[in-house]
């Protein structure tokens, strides 16, 4: 498999002016097709490393490289065409009008024809279960259909790295199998931040936990979840 994700040294910050970096020194790697739980307990640093990952945080010190492309400003536009994000809340994402407004948006932004944007938008409502939502206003659907309607804005731009911000976040029981379900089907790269023990064991393969901004465990899910003394010395 292709290395989809490289660290190496990765530190960054908030804010330049800051004496102690959100993530210091971060050493790992991600193959194309793993499916990686982000852990840690609040503060860790999990949120930073996703939004460093996309380019909205930059790199302090160290070398990030995505899909081959290394994490700098002059790149920013290339590097999101790869990688995706969905925000832990889907009100902080969706910010059209309608649902179908909203998927085009990104695909619009960059230029796409107006007739591949509509062939895109209505294939990945489709394939998520969702083509009803298409011409709904968006302030009218569940947490659950926002958080569908978010995966397809970010989904339609065909990224190959996927991450996800506590995709199980304020859902219903319902809502988190039907997403979990969909999730499943999906042949994306993820990283998923998550407090989610259950979600974490079943649905990835891989486990690293964050701790003050550096990574103390990185193995198999099911071992790293399994000794409850570490998880609580780890803050989970």
């Amino acid at each position: 498999m292709n290395e989809m994700v490289r660290a190496e040294g990765l530190s960054a910050v908030y804010n330049e002016k800051d004496e102690k970096p959100v993530l210091d020194g971060l050493d790992f790697s991600v193959r194309e097709g793993e499916r990686i739980a982000l852990m840690g307990a609040n503060g860790a640093g999990k949120s930073t490393l996703l939004l460093t990952l996309t380019g909205v945080l930059l790199p302090q010190k160290g070398a990030l490289v995505v899909n081959g492309i290394p994490v700098k400003k002059e790149n920013l536009r290339e590097l999101r065409r790869s990688c995706g994000l969905v925000f832990q809340n889907p009100d902080d994402q969706i910010f059209m009008p309608t649902v179908e407004d909203d998927v085009s948006f990104g695909p619009r932004n960059y230029g796409m024809d107006e007739a591949e944007i509509k062939e895109r938008v209505e294939k990945i409502l489709a394939s998520l279960g969702v083509g009803e939502l298409k011409g709904r206003l968006a302030h009218h659907l569940s947490g659950g259909e926002k958080r569908l309607a978010a995966l397809a804005g970010i989904l339609v731009m065909e990224p190959v790295l996927l991450l996800l911000d506590e995709p199980l976040a304020f859902l219903d029981p319902a809502a988190r199998r039907r997403l979990i379900a969909v999730l499943e089907e999906l042949p994306q790269t993820m990283i998923l931040s998550t407090h989610d023990g259950d979600m974490a064991r079943g649905f990835c393969s891989r486990c690293i936990i964050l701790r003050k901004g550096r990574i103390c465990a990185d193995g198999p899910a099911g071992e790293i979840l399994a000794c409850p003394d570490r998880l609580l010395q780890w803050g989970l």
